[in-house]
């Protein structure tokens, strides 16, 4: 849960990191959609409680929110975070989906929290994409060690670090596959 005496300072931090996570996680969870329309994106949160929707145009600056949508999520069809019953959730979802006027759309799903582990390392601020990539699967092996294969893995740059400017921080987010496949075979149910 978000604390709720944080200063504007803190809010603008936590909206960048959230930004920046949002599109990362997109690209890792982007579904093929017959004639996919760029800039459109859909971000779902799923809970025991209800379904959000929230349809974004990234095309347009400022990024413009074009759909929102909620609906009570079916009864025993979420327990805690896990799915206990696809169908109906995929049935809810759909019906979300379709009642916002969304026809085609890139998709990110908002996973638990308490399915995934973040950690915060430092690289060398010189190093370009495929090599912060590397660094962050080395880093990634020490802090899991044997479930490098069985995890999906991302990474955000951060800031500068505080502690010495010639390195930057880097977010590491983790989660076992496992943990994700209930929520892609849930989109493609969904459609």
């Amino acid at each position: 849960m978000y604390n709720q005496s944080l200063n504007i300072k803190d809010v603008h931090r936590e909206g960048i990191l959230i930004s920046r996570f949002w599109e990362r996680f997109s690209e890792l969870i982007r579904m093929p959609f017959e004639s996919e329309k760029e800039g459109s994106f859909i971000g779902v949160d799923l809970n025991p409680d209800v379904i959000k929707l929230l349809g974004i145009n990234t095309s347009l600056q400022p990024h413009l929110i074009q759909h929102f949508g909620i609906a009570p999520t079916p009864p025993r069809a979420m327990v805690k975070d896990e799915i206990k019953d696809m169908p109906a959730l995929a049935d809810a979802l759909k019906k979300l989906v379709d009642e916002a006027g969304i026809k085609n759309a890139n998709l990110a799903i908002a996973i638990p929290r308490s399915v995934t582990i973040s950690k915060t390392i430092t690289v060398n601020k010189n190093l370009n994409k495929r090599e912060m990539e590397s660094r962050v699967w080395v880093e990634a092996g020490r802090y899991f060690p044997n479930l490098v294969e069985e995890i999906y893995l991302d990474f955000i740059p951060m800031q500068e670090s505080t502690q010495d400017p010639t390195q930057l921080e880097v977010m590491l987010i983790a989660t076992r596959k496992e943990k994700i496949h209930p929520y892609l075979e849930l989109a493609k149910l969904a459609d």
